[in-house]
């Protein structure tokens, strides 16, 4: 069982319940998944995604956050939950 960022976890946090895609990790991109809208359960982990990590829509475009992107560390590649959050609120 392994996460691509298993080597860069700096600041991992306990999230509240938050709307999150799922992607998948594609070479060093992750790309949307065409599933619907989950939510990610109190407490799960997260980390600020890397700035050098791409995230795409299904057709490729890229997709920036309006705060931060932020990662679960809880799932195992290829698939993750991605979330737009600003680590506070």
């Amino acid at each position: 069982m392994t996460h691509f960022l298993d080597k860069r976890v700096p600041r991992p946090s306990y999230s509240p319940i938050r709307v999150v895609v799922t992607v998948e990790l594609v070479g060093k991109v992750l790309r949307i998944v065409d599933k619907p809208l989950g939510f990610s359960k109190e407490g799960s982990l997260f980390m600020p995604l890397p700035k050098d990590v791409v995230v795409t829509s299904l057709e490729g475009d890229p997709i920036f956050p309006c705060w931060g992107f932020w990662i679960s560390l809880e799932t195992i590649d290829p698939f993750h939950l991605l979330m737009d959050w600003d680590g506070e609120s």
